[in-house]
């Protein structure tokens, strides 16, 4: 189709108009053998996506800008950079919509074919034309668009065509693309009904008129000048949409600035001269010729705000920590040539895009921080950047059984067969044996998983990027589209994109561990009179060695997985460098062989070097290349490569680029020859490097992490009530780590006391001189925060019994079910009254709240009959039942007190599940049985103890022989096995203890 342009196409960016994917839509273009494309979004959100798409397939693209002023809907394309910039500030609210469509650089496309147009058609053409003219004189370069289809009205398509010649207007041929084929118009439906929230009920249409058209349908749809028009537009069109735009923040005379401020700060830190002092010069000689100065003053400026003003601040985060102008100038507080930290890892003094200097903040003052930045470097000048939120695979499972109201049993149970493995419901298909076998035997769940297809990958929702933040020369609004949410301004375009573009983007990383240490250390200092902070402790203290050996690792940074702990237990941390070892070896890849390295680190005479002359590099890591700095380190030594050199060496070995890699390779080989190296030395050391180069970990930012993992070690060893005060609050009674947590606690001599309806605060909290841990109102499922907040609000004395309670609670006229979760909870226990008694007794409770609604505070004393609550003996299984049920963790008498009365000793389902014993105690929750396709009994038991709840299957043999009913207390006989791809416990007998 050389002479049609399609320029109406929306793609998914315009959500929920449109199903187009970038992707599809390019195959499908180069398919029908198309070359030019106009794509007419709302925004600019994939404007990049589909360029770089389609610069692969030879496919040129038109990038137009569609939007809605009062009843009419324009689509305006730029014609060269000024056009552009002429929507971009239409869009920005700096210009008028006159002043765009009178604008020479752009050509506006309006449809006749839109309901403005059908609500003024009369038939008659002097009047339509009289009532159309007005808001088509302004345009000085229009196109009236003519879109026909099958559900055009003929007669209006034979008017219009007529007006357009009569009154001199170019037509042009304008068919509207929502989706690529007919049926996809349910696709578009169900998008739109999830944005909308609403409900797909009947039978749907099953095709759309706005799909992608072939040639034979547009010739007979068109006629030939409206088909010749869209080349006419297209041949018009010479905008370049990946022009570099940005330009970094210019501080007035940067260099001498930066200079001055580096040598003042090196001299006030007092390092030595004699090892500092070449290498500060250096590096600043190299960034000031790459015209970095500012960048680097403003990098500086905004962490030494944040440390200015108790805003705690990472060590460092990459490769910047290889820097020594960095640590002068208080960007980090990593010094480089302690740790043997290379700054050609951070800057190649050949490189000549902005370097990444990234920041680690607390994740509470993130906010504040870039307030700071906009208030001083302007905020049009600052701006976050867009992200774009798609359905994945398990959220169009749901979605689809949302929209049209499946059950939401089967759409739960559909939803957990997708698994975190499977990337797409494709690939879940050919991967996942449960999904699949699903899928194989019920029709019903393959035509849900048909629907949710249609929709898996579309946009859902744009977001803003949780750390990009772009600081600019120009002003923002000038350059690029913005979306503007409350004061901040959004870009349309996504990160790497910016970056291309030229746009100098700093991570602000919001880092949850860094808050948790900050109001660590302010409760040390505030409990011991210490004035702690993370540049005054010692990286060399026992304690935390021994901690971290000891594998109580939990709250610790990077130290928490089974993995990283079984990585400890091998290896063992006997300095602080062990941990930025530890952080770097466990990765995939040098992880096969940790088992080795720990070997040789206890037998070092049976440690081999590559080559002899590598022994100073390689000896930290026992023969083993784990750092990228080791690399270019051999690379230097060995082979006579500068460390510019050598970083371009590292990068291309590393990055399996195999014609560089043969470059690099003779280029090595030559020079270890130069140097002396026999050729088949060189050669094995250069297949050591290769073989671990893919691997290879950034040492500076393992020392920095390192450096956040020992601070968290260090104050749990030496502050551990501090330390547990302030973590256990960070993590939910569902948390995997909770359990490990009470543990820790109960080994300091720490109890949990019950939930208390006048000791519980919102949060967890300590009775440290009793040792007592009270849990919190938010450890209850049905509690909200802020229905918390209010009985918080409410206590301002202790309750003195139940009535007191119900009387004062009067105004918030809590539900009954929320009610019946604090009884369940044990919230009331200490009223000396069976949560048997109150539940029977609620209603009566609850009317007799009512009683005190609209009284006032001086009549709350007047005498209202209490109701009489008849004792009821609880039974105390039951009890644990339904404390799990609310509250999920039991904290009052538990499986363990009641077996100690029965005199039992059994193992819990932790002992089963990782200790692997044959057998445990639980209470049955709930059974559900079904019937096989060979029509046998196969049920699942849902177990709990005190801190866990699983799963388990039984078959027919076993509910013959036995027969469980919920609330019995068992001891369970069970097995693990694999069945359909996963780990299932199959449960062979029990035996009734209560």
């Amino acid at each position: 189709m050389s002479d049609f342009v399609f320029l109406n196409i929306l793609t998914a960016a315009s959500i929920s108009n449109s199903v187009v994917k970038p992707e599809a839509l390019i195959l499908k273009s180069h398919q029908h053998n198309i070359k030019t494309l106009g794509i007419a979004n709302e925004n600019f959100f994939t404007a990049f996506e589909l360029n770089n798409l389609a610069q692969k397939r030879s496919i040129e693209l038109h990038h137009g800008y569609r939007f809605m002023n009062e009843d009419l809907e324009y689509v305006i394309y730029p014609k060269n950079e000024s056009g552009y910039r002429a929507i971009i500030s239409f869009i920005n609210n700096i210009d008028s919509l006159e002043a765009l469509l009178r604008s020479d650089d752009v050509i506006t496309i309006i449809s006749l074919f839109q309901p403005f147009f059908y609500r003024i058609f009369d038939g008659n053409q002097r009047t339509f034309g009289e009532k159309v003219y007005s808001n088509l004189a302004l345009i000085k370069n229009l196109y009236l668009g003519i879109e026909n289809n099958a559900s055009t009205n003929k007669k209006y398509l034979d008017f219009a065509r007529e007006f357009i010649i009569s009154r001199s207007y170019q037509g042009v041929a304008f068919p509207k693309i929502q989706y690529l084929e007919k049926n996809d118009l349910l696709a578009l439906d169900m998008i739109q009904a999830i944005i909308n929230q609403e409900i797909i009920s009947g039978a749907p249409l099953k095709e759309g008129p706005n799909f992608f058209l072939d040639e034979t349908i547009i010739k007979e749809r068109y006629l030939e000048l409206e088909i010749r028009n869209t080349r006419a537009i297209s041949d018009e069109l010479n905008f370049n949409l990946h022009q570099k735009r940005g330009q970094l923040f210019k501080v007035s005379d940067d260099k001498e600035v930066l200079r001055k401020l580096a040598i003042s700060n090196f001299k006030a830190i007092k390092l030595d001269p004699s090892k500092y002092e070449k290498r500060l010069f250096y590096e600043l000689d190299i960034v000031i010729s790459r015209g970095f100065a500012s960048y680097f003053l403003i990098v500086a400026d905004v962490i030494n705000y944040a440390k200015a003003n108790n805003i705690l601040i990472g060590p460092a985060r990459g490769s910047v920590g290889g820097s020594l102008l960095a640590y002068v100038l208080n960007i980090t507080e990593i010094d480089p040539l302690k740790y043997d930290l290379l700054f050609e890892r951070f800057l190649n003094p050949s490189r000549t895009d902005m370097p990444d200097i990234d920041i680690d903040i607390e994740d509470t003052k993130r906010d504040e921080l870039i307030n700071y930045v906009k208030s001083k470097y302007g905020s049009l000048h600052v701006g976050l950047i867009a992200t774009l939120g798609t359905l994945l695979a398990r959220n169009s499972i749901r979605d689809t059984g949302r929209i049209f109201a499946y059950p939401n049993h089967d759409i739960d149970r559909l939803a957990k067969t997708i698994s975190s493995k499977d990337n797409d419901l494709k690939s879940a298909y050919r991967n996942n044996k449960v999904f699949k076998n699903l899928l194989d035997t019920d029709s019903y769940y393959l035509d849900i998983i048909k629907k949710a297809s249609k929709i898996e990958g579309l946009i859902r929702q744009t977001g803003i990027h949780a750390a990009g933040v772009i600081i600019n020369n120009e002003d923002l609004n000038q350059c690029v589209p913005l979306k503007q949410i409350n004061d901040t301004y959004v870009i349309q375009y996504e990160m790497l994109d910016l970056e291309r573009q030229g746009f100098t983007k700093i991570d602000f990383l919001g880092l949850k561990n860094l808050t948790v240490i900050h109001e660590m250390l302010d409760r040390i200092n505030l409990n011991h009179q210490l004035q702690l902070n993370t540049s005054n402790i010692p990286e060399t203290d026992q304690k935390t060695f021994d901690l971290i050996n000891r594998l109580e690792t939990v709250g610790l940074f990077q130290l928490e997985s089974p993995g990283m702990k079984k990585t400890i237990a091998e290896i063992e941390v006997k300095e602080f460098l062990d941990l930025a070892l530890i952080i770097a070896i466990f990765r995939p890849g040098p992880m096969q062989h940790i088992s080795e390295f720990a070997r040789l680190r206890k037998e070092p005479k049976r440690v081999s070097y590559p080559a002899p002359m590598l022994e100073t590099i390689l000896k930290p890591t026992n023969g083993f290349f784990i750092y990228q700095e080791q690399i270019m380190e051999a690379a230097r030594i060995y082979a006579g490569f500068t460390l510019e050199t050598a970083d371009v060496f590292r990068k291309a070995i590393s990055k399996k680029n195999s014609a560089l890699m043969e470059e690099y390779r003779d280029a090595f080989i030559n020079g270890a020859i130069k140097n002396g190296r026999s050729i088949g030395e060189a050669r094995r050391v250069f297949s050591s490097i290769e073989a671990f180069a893919s691997y290879g970990f950034n040492k500076s930012h393992a020392v920095a992490y390192a450096r956040i993992s020992y601070l968290t070690a260090y104050l749990k060893a030496n502050y551990p009530f501090e330390f547990y005060e302030v973590f256990v609050k960070t993590i939910s009674y569902s948390d995997p780590r909770f359990e490990d947590i009470t543990k820790e606690l109960r080994s300091l001599g720490f109890v949990f006391s019950k939930l208390s309806i006048n000791h519980s605060k919102k949060e967890l909290s300590f009775d440290f001189e009793r040792k007592i841990i009270i849990p919190p109102l938010s450890s209850i499922k049905a509690l909200t925060n802020e229905v918390s907040d209010k009985i918080l609000k409410i206590r301002t004395t202790p309750f003195s019994d139940i009535y007191d309670f119900f009387r004062r609670i009067a105004p918030l006229n809590l539900a009954k079910d929320i009610l019946m979760a604090l009884i369940n909870a044990g919230l009331f226990d200490e009223f000396e009254l069976t949560r048997a008694t109150l539940r029977v007794g609620l209603d009566r409770l609850i009317s007799y709240s009512h009683m005190f609604y609209g009284i006032s505070e001086d009549l709350l004393a007047f005498n209202i009959d209490k109701p009489i609550l008849q004792p009821q003996t609880s039974n105390e299984i039951a009890d644990l039942d339904l404390e799990a049920k609310a509250v999920g963790h039991l904290f009052t008498h538990n499986i363990k007190t009641i077996l100690k009365k029965a005199q039992l000793e059994l193992p819990t389902i932790n002992d089963f599940l990782y200790h692997h014993q044959a057998s445990f105690a639980a209470i049955i929750q709930g059974i559900r049985i079904i019937k096989t396709k060979n029509n046998t009994r196969m049920a699942f038991i849902t177990l709990f103890d005190d801190e866990d709840t699983i799963e388990v299957v039984a078959f027919e043999e076993f509910l013959t022989n036995y027969h469980p009913e919920p609330l019995m207390l068992v001891e369970c006989f069970a097995r693990h096995e694999q069945r359909l791809g996963r780990d299932s416990i199959i449960l062979s007998k029990i035996r009734t203890v209560l």
